[in-house]
């Protein structure tokens, strides 16, 4: 286990995923919309060759990069990007950690010339000077038979259909006894008789066969067998002319026109059940597909096992690569729609020049669509139909904890208003794979979820050596099978990636095996196995437990170099005493959080103070608990037309004395403002605050800091007419130069009686 856990780590899946999008699925996208044609000239189109991601860089002046780190964008609010077409040169962020991320194969050395902590996970972008995560959605599995009931009690099937060139939605219904095909390009529901006909299978006897030759069956099945005989449909050119006549029509601006015939095939081909393959318009696997759903429908009927949306099989979690290769596809098709629309207004004319596409591509359309769904959270992609807020959140870091939990979150997509019972209750199908304790409480509870401690998420990956490998186990083409073999009981259909490649009959015999012992890092999640006290397992002090690691401690090496917008440090943080295994494995000890509390405390009465919490004053006052609050103030700094931008220089100094004027006195040499300086003077409230400290604690350095130090100075001028009045004499009366607020308070103060004495040193001594 440890093993697999090195070697995978938490946040491998969220990399993975997007190595893969980079460096395989972009160029499947751009392959599956490589040509640009033109309504106006059909010998004028426009084909990309390759498309790749290159490493991150930022832009310096003109035509003018660098590479750059991670450091430097979030202290600078850069984007961390890179992304070429050979024609064009485009944006798009890059997550930290990947294959074209300058911190891989980097050793700790270099992470610290880097300004960056070697425990840092990675799998997060960072777009805006911010660190933004996308989260792990949790929603149905697409290109899978779903067998469900509706709210009449009446069983149908349902497939949503996802590749790169389309996604639809495809429903088997029953009505009256009799199947139906639905689709949201026909008009009315379809037969499913008249389907199987349209698509080469005109035998009723073979459609049987491949549905399935029991009873039950059969029966089953007959009434739509009997529709399809009235409707006088026995070939598959009637069934395509039927099909044709229910088809919606979309306006459709040039191109040949087709019969009906043919749309209806093109209908069958590509847009229903899209995910099922057909080449050169044969139709045997989309065939065989459809009887699998309808068998499967006739089953459900008979023994009532409709399938649950809850079970965790039919649920799939969508990674950051899968999310950016939806927004990428949704981008890149309005990309090439506009150039279509330019190309069909600007050809027609007559020009002197030789039209030039690449001059009309907008660089920016592409990267402010990325960088807005990263900032925002929101995928709104209205050719899918997809409209989800929150899918990324700021990274939390107000621990190293906290930033490893916000990696391994998973959200649903349900309505966190509805009350249902269902989604948010735990599966038995979740076992090992979600920890039962890490969820938030309210309406969320349930809904957001954890990864456990050694959940691995398999990636995208190329479908030949699975295929090569299912053979050499002794699968067998599902296209070599005869219809009636397809429903024996011991032969098992093999679906990969939700497309029915084939069948098997199985020569091994069944085992039962018990795991007698079961490590707990394979259930929990990190933060509740931090500290795990033996024979004491309470519910309430778990979860105590888990939500007090994720806000208390450290966040990494490099935390007084980061500038982050709002970062709690704690002051002194301290390790348990008793080690776990999972406090080896996550380096907890390298970045520690919270701090033991010891109270001895004497009953009284018999009250109960079990969830009572005692601090003492004492050690209040010497650091217990105590907390440094950091915020940033952000600078913009803009690049003109002119060729000139802005840049954060020092003070001016003055040309005799050689020291900053009286304007810059409080920047530094890098021109930014000395710890503790403030640019204004005390206003009414911030006298009341002061007191209130002044009284309270730290007396003798908020005199040396705030009064004496940050505030505008003012010079009280003095003559030999003024006597100190404690030595008869004017010989040590000397001109002072104090804040203006350092004057306010000795009045104040000298109005309650309190006088303040300063004993000044000479500058020799």
């Amino acid at each position: 286990a440890r093993f697999l856990f090195l070697l995978f780590g938490l946040v491998k899946q969220h990399i993975d995923s997007f190595n893969y999008f980079i460096n395989v699925e972009i160029k499947k996208i751009m392959k599956a919309n490589e040509k640009v044609t033109s309504d106006a000239d059909p010998m004028w189109y426009l084909k990309y060759l390759n498309i790749y991601v290159g490493t991150p860089d930022v832009e310096e002046s003109f035509n003018v990069t660098r590479p750059v780190s991670p450091h430097e964008v979030l202290m600078f609010a850069f984007f961390i990007f890179s992304f070429n077409l050979p024609a064009c040169s485009l944006l798009m962020p890059i997550m930290l950690r990947s294959s074209n991320c300058v911190l891989t194969g980097k050793t700790p050395a270099e992470f610290a010339k880097l300004n960056e902590c070697p425990l840092d996970p990675g799998g997060y972008f960072i777009v805006k000077g911010v660190e933004k995560v996308i989260l792990i959605q949790e929603q149905l599995s697409k290109n899978r038979i779903i067998v469900e009931a509706d709210r009449k009690g009446t069983v149908g099937a349902s497939v949503t259909s996802s590749t790169h060139e389309k996604k639809s939605r495809t429903n088997l219904v029953v009505k009256q006894g009799r199947f139906y095909l639905r689709h949201n390009t026909l008009s009315e529901d379809i037969p499913i008789a008249i389907i199987f006909k349209a698509m080469g299978v005109e035998s009723d006897q073979e459609i049987v066969q491949m549905i399935g030759t029991e009873e039950h069956v059969m029966a089953a099945f007959a009434p739509s067998l009997e529709e399809c005989q009235k409707a006088q449909i026995f070939t598959q050119m009637q069934a395509l002319k039927y099909i044709g006549n229910k088809v919606r029509r979309q306006r459709m601006w040039g191109g040949p026109k087709k019969t009906k015939m043919e749309e209806a095939r093109e209908l069958l081909a590509s847009t229903i059940l899209t995910h099922v393959l057909v080449k050169e318009f044969n139709f045997r696997a989309k065939c065989i597909y459809t009887a699998v759903m309808v068998r499967r429908v006739i089953l459900a009927q008979g023994e009532n096992k409709v399938d649950d949306r809850d079970y965790y099989g039919n649920k799939r979690l969508e990674l950051a690569g899968q999310l950016l290769s939806l927004l990428f596809e949704d981008l890149f098709k309005k990309f090439n729609s506009e150039l279509k629309k330019i190309a069909d207004q600007v050809i027609p004319k007559q020009r002197a020049a030789q039209f030039d596409v690449v001059k009309h591509m907008r660089q920016d359309q592409i990267t402010n669509g990325m960088v807005n769904a990263i900032s925002t959270g929101n995928w709104s992609l209205k050719r899918f139909k997809m409209d989800r807020q929150g899918v990324t959140q700021v990274l939390s870091r107000l621990s190293y904890i906290s930033a490893l939990g916000m990696m391994t979150r998973i959200s649903s997509q349900f309505e966190k208003t509805r009350k249902v019972s269902g989604p948010r209750s735990l599966q038995p199908s979740q076992w090992g794979m979600l920890c039962p304790s890490d969820t938030p409480e309210g309406e969320a509870c349930g809904l957001v979820k954890n990864l456990a401690l050694m959940t691995h998420i398999t990636t995208d990956m190329e479908d030949g050596p699975i295929i090569k490998l299912a053979s050499n186990l002794g699968v067998e083409d599902v296209n070599l099978l005869c219809g009636e073999e397809l429903s024996y009981p011991n032969v098992f259909l093999v679906f990969l990636n939700g497309i029915l490649l084939y069948g098997f009959s199985p020569f091994f015999h069944e085992e039962f095996v018990l795991l007698d012992k079961i490590p707990q890092f394979v259930v929990w999640f990190i933060c509740t196995l931090i500290i795990f006290l033996a024979k004491i397992f309470l519910g309430d002090t778990l979860m105590f437990r888990l939500f007090f690691f994720l806000h208390t401690g450290t966040i990494g090496y490099n935390q007084r170099n980061r500038i982050d917008t709002l970062m709690y440090l704690l002051a002194y943080p301290q390790k348990p005493m008793v080690k776990t295994k999972t406090i080896e494995l996550i380096d907890f000890e390298k970045l520690p959080a919270g701090q033991n509390a010891t109270v001895a405390v004497m009953s009284y009465s018999g009250y109960d103070i079990e969830d009572a919490l005692v601090l003492n004053k004492a050690s209040l006052d010497r650091g217990f608990g105590r907390c440094l609050v950091y915020k940033n103030a952000k600078c913009t700094l803009k690049r003109y037309t002119n060729q000139t931008f802005d840049k954060v220089m020092g003070p001016m100094l003055d040309a005799a004395t050689r020291k900053p004027i009286w304007r810059h006195e409080i920047l530094d040499a890098d021109g930014i403002c000395s710890p503790g300086m403030s640019n204004c003077m005390f206003s009414c409230g911030q006298m009341l605050l002061m007191y209130a400290m002044i009284w309270g604690y730290f007396i003798s350095f908020l005199l040396l800091n705030r009064p004496l130090i940050s505030f505008f100075p003012a010079r009280i001028s003095t003559t030999g007419l003024y006597v100190c009045h404690y030595c008869k004499s004017s010989c040590h009366v000397s001109s002072l130069r104090i804040p203006y607020a350092c004057k306010l308070l000795f009045q104040e103060l000298q109005s309650m009686n309190i006088i303040p004495r300063l004993k000044l040193a000479k500058y020799n001594e």
